[in-house]
């Protein structure tokens, strides 16, 4: 599903924000990316949707290497692939409806269907109420939560995480981990970029341990962190 073969991603200034990191995230795992600041977590999940380019070394998102993909193929590759962002990217000027729509109607899903993957997506996270609402009259919990809405109303192989918790407390946060372990268990592929380690503990799930750039554990289901 995602492969990672000796990555190395440097920018201009000469510093590698991943060096070297292969892995292997077969089709229905959920896993959890971790390390400090500045360890590459943010610069994997960008890598696997093609926002960031390697260096050296290939990823592969279902036996494509997506860095050779022409950019006409870019958007297919996206349609594929769900990301929950830390700071929601919801359009203020639109309803959560919209928000959530927004996705389908840029691959021309016709209206009816629209109408019903939105309908089921906010049943999904809990927030059919809050339809006609705009995002600045959600709390952060609900907007995070119609962020992932918007992630897997079109039904992506692939949901990518990063930080999807980092703005919100703990008790909410917990909230959107159980959600996305929901999601998981519906069939998606999940990767989850987090410093949230007692979150991580607690669920219990394959975790990739990153630190200044380089791979330093990969921890099986059911390993707890230190």
């Amino acid at each position: 599903m995602i492969e990672f073969v000796d990555v190395t991603k440097a920018y201009e200034q000469g510093s590698a924000a991943l060096d070297g990191v292969s892995f292997r995230v077969d089709k229905g795992e959920f896993v959890f990316v971790v390390g400090p600041s500045g360890a590459g977590k943010s610069t994997l999940v960008k890598l696997v949707y093609r926002e960031e380019i390697p260096s050296d070394g290939h990823v592969m998102v279902n036996g494509r290497n997506v860095s050779r993909l022409k950019r006409s193929a870019v958007p297919f590759l996206r349609r594929g692939i769900g990301v929950v962002f830390q700071d929601f990217r919801l359009l203020p000027r639109m309803t959560v409806a919209d928000n959530i729509a927004f996705v389908l109607e840029a691959v021309e899903t016709p209206v009816r269907e629209v109408k019903r993957r939105v309908s089921w997506a906010l049943e999904l996270v809990g927030l059919p109420h809050k339809a006609n609402s705009f995002p600045a009259q959600l709390s952060g919990g609900e907007q995070q939560r119609v962020a992932v809405a918007r992630a897997v109303v079109n039904s992506p192989a692939i949901i990518l995480a990063d930080e999807p918790t980092g703005n919100l407390d703990p008790d909410t946060a917990v909230g959107i981990f159980n959600l996305l372990a929901e999601v998981n268990s519906m069939g998606a592929t999940v990767v989850v970029a987090t410093h949230a380690h007692s979150i991580v503990n607690a669920m219990h799930r394959r975790t990739i341990f990153l630190e200044k750039g380089r791979l330093v554990r990969d921890v099986a289901a059911g390993g707890a962190l230190r």
